[in-house]
Parts: structure tokens; C-alpha cells; sequence
């Protein structure tokens, strides 16, 4: 009985130093993504895939938008492909890189605050590491396909209308 006792009080101070961790950590995210923090860096990562996977501009508004969901992002697609804008590569493509947005949302609501403490800071760094590596090779997958296969993009298609000379 006293061993039982034992390791139910290292499990609650375990479950309490968790707990500790991951409130502060969580409330930090929601506050940021709430301000919009991740909308003012979302807007420039989609140019870049688009550019330079010589992807369509559509991509851009499909990529943002799965910021938000990752349904809505493929919906947009499936859309853009029903009305001619994007051909099956193309579509392809751009739904692989959907694989970056996931990934920086989970970053910020669950892999900092909950697997890091759970693990540990080496397990869990080495754990997101390998998750990152993952997402890496994915975009420099898309970027090495759609240079290689699809026709060279503009670069006047990504640029705001008052920036186009």
C-alpha cells in the first residue's frame, strides 16, 4: 500500500509540474494567434512556395487559408481544379505543402507547450526535429517537382496590384 501511495503522489507532482508548464505556454498561444500574429508572416510564405515551385498564384490564397483549416485549403483547391485554374500537378503539389501550415500550428499550440515538457527538453527537441526534418524534405520535394515539371511563373502574378510596374 505505502508503494501504491508513492506513486501516486510522484504522479500528481509530475501531473502538477506538467500542468504548471502547459497553461502558461497555451495561454501565450491563443493570445498571439488571436492578435493575428501568424496572419502577418502567413501572406509571404505563400508567394514563396508559389514562386518558386513555379506554382500558380492561386496557391498563395489556398496555402493562407489552411493556416486557419487545412479543410478549407483543400476545398479551395479542389475548387480552383473544377474551374480550370490548376491542373492535377499542380493540385498535387500544392496540397503537399499544406504539410508547413499544419505543422507551424501544431508547433505553437501543441509541441511547445505539451510535448516539450512531456518529454523532456532533449527527447522533445530531438522529437521536433525530426518532425521539422520531415517538412523540410516535403517542401523542397514540392520546390524540386514543380521547377523541374511545371512552366517557370512570373514574378509580376505575386506582386499586390499597386506594386506591379
Amino acid at each position: 500500500m505505502d508503494l501504491q501511495l508513492e506513486i501516486l503522489i510522484e504522479v500528481l507532482k509530475f501531473c502538477l509540474k506538467i500542468i504548471i508548464l502547459i497553461i502558461p505556454a497555451l495561454l501565450t498561444v491563443n493570445v498571439l494567434m488571436e492578435l493575428g500574429f501568424l496572419k502577418r508572416f502567413i501572406a509571404p510564405l505563400g508567394w514563396f512556395f508559389g514562386y518558386f515551385a513555379n506554382l500558380p498564384q492561386e496557391i498563395a490564397v489556398a496555402f493562407i487559408s489552411s493556416f486557419g483549416s487545412s479543410y478549407a485549403g483543400g476545398s479551395m483547391l479542389v475548387n480552383f481544379r473544377e474551374k480550370g485554374l490548376l491542373n492535377e500537378r499542380q493540385v498535387f503539389l500544392s496540397a503537399i505543402t499544406f504539410s508547413l501550415p499544419i505543422h507551424i500550428r501544431e508547433l505553437l499550440s501543441y509541441y511547445l507547450p505539451v510535448i516539450l515538457p512531456l518529454l523532456g527538453f532533449t527527447l522533445g527537441t530531438v522529437y521536433l526535429a525530426m518532425h521539422t526534418m520531415t517538412i523540410i524534405a516535403k517542401i523542397l520535394f514540392v520546390v524540386v517537382v514543380g521547377k523541374l515539371t511545371l512552366p517557370a511563373s512570373k514574378l509580376q502574378e505575386y506582386l499586390p496590384e499597386e506594386d506591379r510596374g
